[in-house]
């Protein structure tokens, strides 16, 4: 039997970006203004470092229910809504989690999100890592080879993984994120793809960087821990050894942007070198 719902916004967006088709992937630094009625309902929100933001994505359309275009399996018709993140759908309700940056009377200041100015929200959830942190999960697009997608875009999808993971920006997690770049284009291959294993070294914010990005673990086999500054990469015939410069750019964005001689030496490598 089919049922209605109402749906009563709790807020409104506001962000730099007013076009869907402008808007970054990993979205822009927002806030959610909470509108009067509902201010009591933000006592204590400071006391969580993330949360989720709902909203009603009011300009999607609602008749799709399958999507092609990236998505979509090698010869298939595409892919259904339900098994993706798309923006249209029978109900329309976006999901992104942000990290707080502070709440300035009923303003939620956040660090990113991927919803346009004027959006509605519907609701304010706080981030639970152990009710919402599922490092083993995988879905079908961490399983595509990268190699054509634009550099750029790779590294800011990367380090976003890294920073998630790692708890704060830092040029580790960005010397990772572009090692995984130089990775995923020079063998393109999907950077959680089972048989790609790593060996990182002493330095904590690059291990966890390539850690979060590559879902490489202990515990899964792929993942090994060595004395040497180099990290090493290999995916069946292919080995590859990435050994960092003494001098890096002293700020992640300044890595991001760097060239790849600045930040890594790169030496191809035998298969029993990695033994």
């Amino acid at each position: 039997m089919e049922e209605r719902f109402t749906l009563r916004p709790i807020g409104v967006v506001h962000s730099t970006v007013t076009d869907t088709r402008a808007m970054p992937v990993n979205g822009v630094p927002a806030a959610v203004e909470v509108y009067e009625e509902f201010a009591p309902a933000l006592a204590e929100l400071e006391s969580n470092t993330h949360v989720w933001v709902i909203a009603w994505l009011d300009r999607a359309d609602r008749a799709t229910l399958q999507t092609a275009g990236r998505h979509a399996r090698p010869g298939g018709s595409g892919r259904g809504v339900f098994s993706l993140r798309h923006a249209s759908r029978p109900n329309p309700l976006g999901l992104t989690p942000a990290r707080l940056l502070g709440v300035d009377g009923r303003r939620v200041q956040l660090d990113r999100l991927d919803f346009v100015d004027g959006t509605p929200v519907v609701d304010l959830k706080r981030y639970s890592p152990g009710w919402d942190a599922i490092f083993a999960a995988r879905t079908y697009y961490e399983t595509l080879p990268r190699g054509a997608e634009k550099p750029e875009q790779l590294g800011e999808d990367f380090y976003l993984d890294a920073i998630r993971f790692h708890g704060e920006e830092c040029v580790g997690a960005a010397l990772a994120a572009r090692m995984m770049v130089h990775v995923a284009r020079s063998w393109n291959v999907a950077v959680r793809d089972a048989a790609l294993r790593v060996w990182v070294g002493r330095d904590g914010c690059l291990a966890d960087g390539l850690q979060a990005i590559t879902g490489a673990t202990l515990g899964n086999g792929r993942l090994q821990v060595t004395d040497d500054a180099a990290v090493r990469f290999a995916h069946g015939w292919q080995h590859l050894r990435l050994r960092p410069r003494p001098q890096l750019p002293l700020r992640p964005d300044e890595v991001l942007r760097a060239p790849e001689s600045a930040l890594f030496g790169i030496h191809e490598e035998r298969a029993t070198d990695l033994v």
